[in-house]
């Protein structure tokens, strides 16, 4: 762990944000009244900067920085929805946000360090996903209704496509 924030230290944007002026682990709420619903977001560090107000994300991968495998983290896990939930959650709060960067820190030294932003094709997906799920959300919570969508039925799944093609490149 201390190679890590060592080498984010020694990053000279990830430094210049991880120490700029304005809180850490700081937890913002609001309620909204057309949800029905209170929305919290714990932001790990809001960088307060004369160019504007920034949200830094730090996040440890285990598979290495590099853009093309931090993108398939971002999707993997969800990582794009933060940046539209926060924006929205610090709206409601009065605080403006022109950026939201991604800090990417390697688990496995050389402990590498990237710093990202996500396009407007990631934003556009991630403003419909989170616009869904919280009005999923507000209508199960009105209902108290938390069955799956598929509980009185069975699914059939199919193999992800990796798996389906898997041997037809074989060298």
């Amino acid at each position: 762990v201390l190679r890590c924030v060592d080498a984010v230290a020694k990053h000279p944007v990830a430094s210049k944000l991880l120490y700029a002026q304005g809180p850490s682990e700081h937890a913002f709420s609001y309620d909204d009244e057309n949800l029905g619903l209170t929305l919290r977001c714990k932001v790990d560090k809001l960088c307060l900067l004369p160019a504007g107000n920034v949200i830094m994300d730090l996040k440890t991968t285990g598979t290495g920085t590099k853009p093309a495998k931090f993108a398939k983290q971002i999707a993997n896990l969800n990582y794009h929805t933060q940046e539209y939930f926060y924006k929205k959650v610090l709206a409601a709060n009065g605080i403006d946000i022109d950026r939201f960067v991604f800090v990417a820190v390697s688990v496995d030294q050389p402990h590498t360090v990237d710093c990202y932003t996500i396009d407007d094709e990631f934003r556009k997906l991630a403003e419909v996903e989170v616009e869904n799920a919280l009005a999923d959300l507000a209508e199960r919570t009105r209902a108290n209704d938390w069955l799956s969508r598929s509980h009185n039925s069975v699914v059939e799944l199919s193999p992800p496509n990796y798996l389906k093609y898997q041997g037809d490149y074989a060298l």
